[in-house]
Order: structure tokens, then sequence, then C-alpha cells
């Protein structure tokens, strides 16, 4: 998104983080009036908005009745059934005369009743309603792959009927490519009841797909990749380390973007490779590529079984990214299903759930390698849910991870409820309060969260009106996670929360089961509207603990692989059940920078009740001379389902011996100044050769949580610095040297000039080695021994 982050180092529990200046986070704003959000609601009416597994639910209060709202309850059963099952706890916040909850676990295509009960059990209100069906009637079916071009895009405004939908075609082997400066390979415009599958598509110099104005668009079982403008990184002060193109920061370019459309699916899609890259927090906020980006949506989206995959090469910004954050009608909007995703390796969030959060469900996902896990701020209306997913392993491409769920500000008014997730972050935080919170409003409610994190983060009297509880906090450092649990004491919350290491059965493969004597079973508590899950954390159905969870009928005993030589090999297995019903075949799908790794067989097919070995080597030749990298890759059916896998691999490094040509190639000014508080150096560098000249600092801080400030001057006049954000820049616990970008000097000729440099804000301590002076500061940063060159 285009609005700047701030973080903090938090940790405890789980949820969210702040994301406005600290001005704007301090800045209690009230709630605008109403919109017309809520207008579909009349008085006395139930309305209930379905999607394939989850329906939203509201009513509004009749004149005079408003009270009564407090004491509803919804319930819902099959029409053929006979038992009544619980919807969600109703939320009344914003507007204070309706009445929202979700439906959950429902089963596709069947028909539902629903009813709205008071306090004495009488009936207020009742409706029945049908889920969305993945099998849709097909009027007629358009081979697109000869479509006529408008300006070299494939337009696609065709409109067919709910029972008569257009489905869109393309021979198999044949790749739609993009035009040269054509936005869009493809784009649907007032288009509607339309489906797009088993498609492969390449290139858009913005987005690959892009829908826009129009409603009930699927998008099924493709393969998107080669999309965006790579762009050229700049140094500006603003937004330095961005990438450029045309006068603008190169983000918000898209696999799949979503614009102004109702009832948009994205499902089975493997979305990679973008040809852009997103800058990381070292330099400033990441601006860059993203698997799915969602501007202004009507609501009704569904984003279900999708492997979104960035690499080290290529990260994405957010893996899933949104617009107009702050706006009620902004990111996801309202009644939208985000679940069974594969989301992985951004240098920002694995997903933007922001905006209107009316009914927006993130369910049965799996996100890793990302510097945040999911951000829920600002939450505008709510109810948001989120729950049964996995959080693991974040970290951007320098290894930086803030925190596992985080909270925005500006206008927080909507609640989340966040149940029964687990978070395997050791090196991140978990939680923090709000910023831009309206006062006594409840802004989350959470239980069953099994929490491996890092260090805490102050707390705040915000979190009085919150409920959260039945928690389970871990650090493997007892001592703090235990202050991590007084904190929230302290606030009056987790009253039976609990701190023990978790025993998860084998977390270096992604095994999150839990041993026969961990603490976190049978410790659940029943939240309403949800199932009776009997431990903390994610649910694990029998003993299939492969996240996401995937009707696919194929399970590993490994998820997840670390090599660093001597070891370059390692076997692991793909199983199918006995009860399975006839073979399937598997075919090995990877990034295209994911060549530090070769994975055997490169196609499988496995009969009920067989088992077959495969082999990932790991090639450490392919690391350029970086320490770390980072890919993913899949075992996947010809049906788009698949069995995703993350490798990690890391070689000895010497970052001082990978920059010496950078540092040879520069003019460095020997600083070796401690600033304790405020103070000034004052020295001269000597510049070989004329040019526009960068200065990249190698500097160190004990702890790094604020911003910083120095003042530069050259030959007596101010050059351009940036603010020193050393939370962001410093990996937590690192208290070596690092190097960082320190401004643009300007122009200059040969010859000796006179340098001071004074720091003008901040208090905490921060020595500076040396400043060198180049026209390429590229090279000084560890990142840039990753990348192709």
């Amino acid at each position: 998104m285009n609005f700047k982050k701030v973080f903090f180092t938090v940790s405890g529990m789980i949820l969210l983080l702040t994301a406005v200046s600290p001005a704007a986070a301090e800045k209690v704003v009230p709630p605008p009036p109403e919109t017309r959000n809520f207008d579909f609601v009349k008085q006395g009416e139930l309305v209930i908005y379905p999607l394939f597994e989850s329906a939203g639910f509201y009513y509004r209060a009749l004149p005079g009745r408003l009270s009564a709202l407090a004491g509803l309850r919804g319930e819902f059963r099959e029409a053929d059934g006979r038992e009544w099952r619980a919807a969600t706890i109703p939320v009344i916040d914003r507007p204070a005369d309706v009445l929202k909850g979700s439906a959950l676990g429902l089963k596709e295509g069947v028909k539902y009743e629903f009813r709205l009960v008071d306090s004495g059990g009488t009936v207020v209100a009742a409706k029945e309603f049908r889920t969305w069906s993945s099998t849709v009637p097909v009027a007629r079916t358009i081979d697109i792959s000869k479509f006529p071009r408008e300006n070299g895009i494939i337009v696609i405004r065709e409109k067919g009927t709910p029972n008569g939908w257009v489905r869109l075609s393309v021979p198999k082997g044949h790749v739609l490519r993009g035009v040269e400066k054509a936005e869009n390979v493809i784009l649907f415009e007032n288009a509607a009841y339309v489906i797009l599958e088993n498609a492969v598509v390449e290139g858009g110099t913005v987005d690959a797909i892009r829908v826009k104005d129009s409603r009930d668009v699927r998008i099924v079982n493709c393969d998107i990749s080669g999309w965006s403008d790579p762009g050229i990184r700049s140094w500006r002060i603003d937004r330095p380390g961005q990438f450029w193109s045309d006068g603008k920061n190169v983000n918000c370019q898209a696999g799949v973007a979503i614009w102004t459309s109702r009832n948009t699916v994205v499902e089975r899609c493997y979305i990679h490779d973008p040809l852009s890259r997103a800058n990381s927090w070292q330099f400033s906020h990441p601006a860059g590529p993203t698997a799915i980006y969602v501007r202004n949506t009507l609501g009704g989206n569904v984003i279900r079984r999708n492997d979104c995959i960035g690499s080290d090469e290529h990260r994405f910004n957010d893996v899933i990214e949104s617009s107009e954050n702050f706006d009620d009608e902004g990111g996801f909007f309202r009644d939208s299903d985000v679940s069974e995703n594969f989301l992985v390796f951004g240098n920002d969030d694995g997903i933007e759930l922001e905006g209107g959060g009316i009914n927006v469900r993130f369910f049965n996902n799996r996100i890793e390698g990302t510097v945040c896990g999911t951000s829920t701020g600002s939450c505008r209306f709510g109810p948001m849910y989120i729950f049964d997913n996995l959080i693991a392993r974040l970290g951007d491409e320098v290894g930086n991870s803030f925190i596992a769920f985080k909270n925005g500000g500006g206008g927080q008014y909507g609640q989340r409820i966040v149940v029964n997730n687990t978070v395997y972050a050791p090196v991140a935080a978990a939680y923090n309060t709000y910023g831009g919170a309206y006062p006594g409003i409840r802004m989350a409610f959470s239980r069953n969260n099994l929490i491996f994190s890092g260090p805490h983060q102050k707390l705040n009297a915000q979190l009085l009106t919150d409920d959260l509880d039945h928690d389970l906090f871990w650090s493997g450092n007892p001592a703090a996670a235990e202050e991590t649990l007084t904190a929230f004491r302290r606030f009056r919350q987790e009253t039976d929360g609990m701190t023990a290491d978790p025993k998860f059965r084998n977390a270096a493969v992604n095994d999150f089961r839990l041993e026969k004597d961990s603490p976190a079973i049978g410790k659940a508590v029943q939240v309403p509207g949800f199932p009776a899950w009997r431990d903390l954390g994610m649910a694990i159905p029998g003993d299939n603990w492969n996240r996401p969870v995937r009707q696919l009928g194929v399970t590993t005993d490994k998820q997840h692989f670390s090599f660093a030589p001597p070891r370059l090999a390692e076997k692991f297995k793909l199983f199918r059940p006995a009860t399975a019903s006839g073979p399937i075949t598997l075919r090995l799908r990877k990034n295209k920078a994911a060549d530090f790794f070769s994975v055997t067989p490169s196609a499988v097919t496995l009969y009920p009740g067989e088992t077959v070995t495969a082999t990932l080597q790991f090639l450490p030749e392919k690391f350029r001379g970086y320490p770390k990298r980072i890919g993913a890759f899949l075992y996947r059916s010809e049906e788009g389902l698949s069995v995703p896998f993350t490798v990690e691999g890391r070689v000895p490094f010497d970052m001082e011996k990978a920059t010496a040509a950078a540092r040879r190639d520069a003019a460095e000014l020997p600083v070796r100044t401690v600033f304790d508080g405020k103070g000034t150096f004052s020295g001269k560098v000597r510049i070989a050769s004329a040019g526009k000249y960068y200065m990249v600092a190698r500097l160190r801080s004990p702890i790094h949580r604020r911003d910083s400030r120095f003042q530069v001057t050259v030959e007596g006049k101010p050059v351009e610095t940036p603010s020193l954000p050393l939370r962001y820049r410093f990996k937590p616990g690192e208290t070596g040297f690092r190097y960082t970008y320190f401004g643009i000097a300007g122009e200059l000729k040969p010859g000796t000039h006179p340098v001071t440099i004074t720091r003008i804000k901040g208090d905490e301590t921060v020595e500076i080695d040396a400043v060198w002076f180049t026209r390429d500061p590229e090279p000084f940063f560890d990142n840039y021994y990753q990348r192709e060159r």
C-alpha cells in the first residue's frame, strides 16, 4: 500500500502493529458519519451474503428497539437438517443499529436455514440461503488464444448470467503473452458471470490480469508470471532504495488486480516470478510487485487455494496487497474469504486485511518468509476473523522480521476475532496495541492461540476494552515469556493465559503437531461459531499436519528444509492414503529464481496407499556469495492443487570481503565517532573524479529502537540525508556494524572536501565507523549479493 508504516519490536500474542506516523498513532479520531455501506440492510430485515464456505449475516434494529440487538444470537443448519449450529457472536459497534456476524464451516452448493433468536428463544428473523458452488452452468465457451486485442490487451466484456456463464478457454500448451507497453495481458472490463480456466499468462507492464468494474468473474487454475515494470533503483531521500519508472515508484503491480468489482474468485492459481522486486525496510517502506491486489472492491472476494510465491531475486512487497486501507470501503471491504493459500516471500506483509473489514475472514492459510504476517490496520467496521492459520519463519530478504500480527492506525473502530492460530516466529514480535483507536470500543477478541515469538513490547491502556484470554506464549526464554504475560495482565487481559514450551513435534520441518505431553493439548475453550477445537493453535485434522490443508489426498513428512554444507541432500516422502479415490499425478513446479536446489523426480504418480520418496539436492555453488537464500517448490496436480514446500540454504559469507571492491572504488571518510545524544564530527574526504556521489555509513547501535537523524555538510553546504530508522536497519539482537544508506552528497569535483556530521535527532548511542562517498551504493548492501548480475 502507499502508506507510511511505523513498526516496533513486539511480542506476546497475535495480532497487530502500527501503520502511520507516531503523531497520527497518538491522535484519537472520532467516528465519521455513517456511510451508505449498510443501506442494503433495511429496518427489521435479515440479510445473508453467502460465499462457498461462509456467510455474513446482517440485521438492522427496528425503530425504538436498538437495545434488543444485544440479546440476539444467530443459528443455522442445512435445510434438511435437524441440529442448529451457532453462528459467531454478533458484533454491534459501527453503525450502532446494525448487528453483524458470520456463519462458518459451510458446505458448497448447499441450502441453509438461518435464524436470529433472542434471549428468550423467540425467533426474531429467519431466512434461507444457498452457498456458492464451484460448478457453474456454462452457456458458451470462447477460445481466447486468438482473441482480438485492444492496444495489445485481451479485453473481456462478455456477460453471462447466473444460469449461463461464459467460459474462456485456452488450448493446452498455449501461453497468453503480454505485448510491449501493454499494461495487462487480460482485462475484464464490465464483464459478468465469466470464468477463465487453465490459462498460462505471462507479462503485463502493470498487472498480468486486471478485473475492473465487473461482477462474478472467476480466475481458476491459472499460471501467472512475468508481470510488472522492473524499474531502476532510486536513492532519492524520501523513498530510498525503491524502484522507479516514468517518474513514479513501482508499486501495487499484481499478478491479479481486482478493481471496483464484486464477487471475484481467484482459485488454485500459481502466481510467481514478477519482473520487478520490492525493496526492503533497510532502505524505506517497501514498494514493489504483489501477487494479488484489491482496490475498492465491492465485496464478495474469494481468494483460495492459491500458491503465491516470491523469491529472494524477486520479492513481493505484500504478498496480497490492498489500497485505501484507511477508508470505509478500502481493502477487501466486506464479505470476503481468504483461505487455503500459500503466501511466501515478501518484504512487507503476508496479507493486508485493511479498510472496511466487514465480515472478512482469513483462515487455513500459511504465511512464511515475510517481514510481518497479517496486517489489520485499519479495520474500519469489522468484524474481521483470523483463525486456523500458520504464520512461520518470518523474515525479509535480509533476515529482518517485525511482527506476526500487526495493527495500524488511522480510525480504528472495527473488531478482530483471532482464534486458534499457530505462530512460530522466534525472532519476530507478535502483538502490539493500536494507533488511532477510538476509545471505549473493543478492538480485539482472542482465544486459543499458540504463539512462539520474540521480545515483548510495551502495551497501553487501549487493551482495557479488549477480551484476550486462553492464549499460550513462548519465546524459548521462560523469563521473557512470563514478562509478556505479566504485561497483558496489567491491563486485565490473559487472566487464564499461560507460558510454556508448546513442544512441537518437529518445528525444523514445519511439523507443528503437539507432543503427547504438550501443555497446549486439551486447553482450548469453546468459542461460539467456531469448531470445537480441543487444542491450542491451528487445527490438525487427523494426522495431516501439512499447511495449508487442501483436499488433495496427498501429504508429506516434511514441508521445510534447511541446508548448510556439508549436508547437501535430503529425502522426503509423499503419501496417498488408502482411502483415496484412484491415482493422482503431481508435477514439480518452482520459481525461475529457485536455482540453488533441485528436486527429483520431476513428476510422481501416487496410487491409494502408496508412498513415494523424493530427493532435494542443495546447490551451494548457485549462491553467488550471498550467505542465505530461501525458495519454495510445489508438487502440483493438473487441477491446480499442490503440496507446498519451503527451502532455506546457508553458506559461509564474509561481508567485509564481499564489499571490499565497493569500498576500494569509493572515497572513504574515517569517522570513528560515538554519538551519544547530539554531537558533531569534522573531517575531509578526497574525491578522485567528478560525479554525483551518495553516502554509505558503517555504523552500529546497541539498542536501535528509534529513529536518528544526522545533518551532513560538504564544503559547508547541507546535503540531503534520511532519517535513520535503526529499528528497521538492524536485525533484533544485532550489535555489530552494519552498512546503511546515509544520503546524497551531490555533484562533487576532484579534490579534498571538508565534511561535518552532526547528530540532530535521537537519544540512542550510535557509533559511526566510516562514511564512503560512492557513485553506486548498491554493492554495499548484503541483498545485492543474491541478485542476478
